[in-house]
């Protein structure tokens, strides 16, 4: 959908993929990136940015139109694919 997100990684997933793949965003500027044990004023602050933070969003917009458009297609057809392509091995 393209839409600003801020990725709130459950802290035990398995092989902490969920950090991963939420660090991988944030560094690739694609969204920010907040921690369970963060302080709730820092999330407070990221929600603010980016109701308020026209370049962040232009920004963070910019990079997830750039991801989609190299891929071809959204991300829940690349979701779809994958579980498609697992599911017949």
């Amino acid at each position: 959908l393209n839409l600003p997100s801020i990725f709130i990684p459950i802290k035990n997933s398995t092989s902490n993929h969920q950090y991963l793949n939420a660090l991988e965003l944030k560094n690739n500027k694609m969204g920010l990136l907040h921690e369970e044990n963060d302080k709730t004023e820092e999330l407070m602050s990221k929600i603010y940015s980016l109701l308020n933070d026209d370049k962040l969003l232009k920004q963070i917009n910019s990079n997830l139109n750039k991801f989609n458009r190299k891929y071809d297609v959204s991300s829940s057809q690349m979701i779809a694919k994958e579980i498609l392509s697992n599911h017949e091995k």
